[in-house]
């Protein structure tokens, strides 16, 4: 079977300071099982993933992970739950034993075909993945990969990771769990800059102050597939994570820039419908607005929904550009109210108003590039919204400080994430 006809699942869930990584594992054979019947566990395949976690750790001056009895016994528990019931979900990490830190990963696969270092370069490639390949605190494992060729080979993989003494252990190799940005200076010219947020397909999110932090925040919230975005939801002046849920129609909001529960949710629109962050009313919140694409229309509401509700009817909509156009929000001339802009990837042109209402654009000009994910942030600190575009071709950010045609005021490689979205 080719790579592209397999189906893959993959999550991660973490507890304390653990930092989450997710691969994928395809069982070359099975062994008979030990758990009944569904399915069999892999213990070769379980073990080479060991060898080749702790081939990294160890040429970096680490200890190896340690196979530990209870961990082994959850996490191969957990793996037949999840192909017994058919149901992808992670357990409640009640883990066996006393522990400093712990934290899950789980994935699954249909097909076979591709070797343990495969999967184990799959990781490696990934600097949260790295991380947590060598996190020097870890120092126990249990691995559990069940293969059920009864259910066209279907596997599910659960690894747990724990902390047993509380110590952070040796030091590994400088630069190599978490590189460091390498940035040209700042653009920011005061301390009301924004910043934006880089955002991994696995819910791990990266937050950065102000464009040319090199040391952004780094913490997990949400699911694969979510529409993440950012807003100052309880006017304290720090924005913080929001998430929009297609497949349950629900946005969920944080209030800090920290893992954890959503501290607000409620329902929102209709499948299709694009959320809109801004400060409307010029009150100091954000709030969630719709851009409906089909229509070419904004609905513009001046309150949170109700935690557990739905977000209330807008008061009041407009019409503005054309089906298809990608929105994105700003207060592009420094009267604290934010507005709507559209960016037509199929020419490259910005599109922006700056009132709430139906009519031409207010100013138009060509930037970036049809793919780039576009945004619009106070990079400078000068009291005007400018856009920027993330370029996932080449993995760039790039910022105009001008809201002009023109090149890029700053730039600089990110690297590669799935979502990057303004922090205002």
């Amino acid at each position: 079977m080719d790579q592209a006809s397999r189906r893959l699942g993959i999550h991660a869930m973490v507890l304390a300071t653990l930092l989450a990584a997710v691969a994928l594992f395809v069982p070359p054979a099975a062994v008979a099982g030990e758990f009944g019947t569904f399915g069999a566990v892999d213990p070769p395949l379980e073990q080479c993933l060991l060898d080749m976690h702790n081939e990294e750790r160890t040429s970096r001056g680490l200890h190896p992970l340690v196979p530990d009895a209870n961990l082994t016994t959850y996490s191969r528990a957990w793996s037949f739950e999840m192909e017994e019931s058919g149901y992808f979900r992670h357990s409640d990490l009640s883990v066996p034993g006393s522990w400093y830190g712990v934290g899950e990963n789980i994935s699954w696969s249909q097909g076979y075909g591709y070797g343990c270092s495969w999967h184990h370069e799959g990781f490696m490639d990934s600097s949260g993945h790295r991380a947590n390949i060598l996190k020097p605190s870890f120092d126990r494992v249990g691995i559990g990969i069940v293969y059920d060729p009864a259910q066209n080979g279907i596997i599910h993989v659960t690894v747990v990771f724990g902390d047993s003494d509380g110590t952070n252990g040796p030091s590994p190799t400088p630069g190599d769990p978490e590189p460091v940005s390498d940035f040209p200076p700042t653009p920011c010219l005061s301390s009301m800059c924004d910043g934006f947020a880089a955002v991994d397909t696995d819910g791990r999110w990266r937050v950065f102050d102000v464009v040319g932090d090199d040391e952004p925040l780094s913490f997990y919230f949400g699911d694969p597939g979510d529409i993440p975005f950012m807003g100052d939801w309880d006017g304290d002046g720090v924005a913080t994570p929001g998430l929009y849920r297609q497949s349950d129609g629900y946005v969920y909001l944080r209030n800090t820039n920290t893992q954890g529960n959503a501290d607000l949710e409620f329902f929102f629109g209709d499948p299709g419908d694009y959320p809109l962050v801004g400060d409307w009313d010029g009150d100091g919140k954000d709030t969630l607005s719709i851009y409906r694409q089909s229509e070419g229309r904004v609905y513009v509401v001046n309150a949170l929904g109700a935690d557990g509700g739905g977000l209330g009817a807008a008061d009041f909509s407009y019409g503005f550009g054309n089906p298809g156009d990608r929105p994105f929000t700003g207060d592009f001339d420094g009267d604290g109210i934010d507005t709507v802009g559209l960016y037509r990837q199929s020419t490259g042109f910005v599109y922006f108003r700056d009132s709430l209402t139906t009519g031409v654009a207010d100013l138009s000009f060509f930037y970036g590039n049809p793919g780039d994910h576009i945004m619009a942030g106070d990079w400078d600190g000068d009291g005007d919204d400018t856009v920027a575009v993330y370029r996932p071709s080449d993995d760039r950010l790039y910022v105009n400080l001008n809201n002009a045609n023109g090149n890029a005021d700053w730039d600089a490689y990110l690297g590669s994430y799935a979502n990057v979205v303004a922090g205002g």
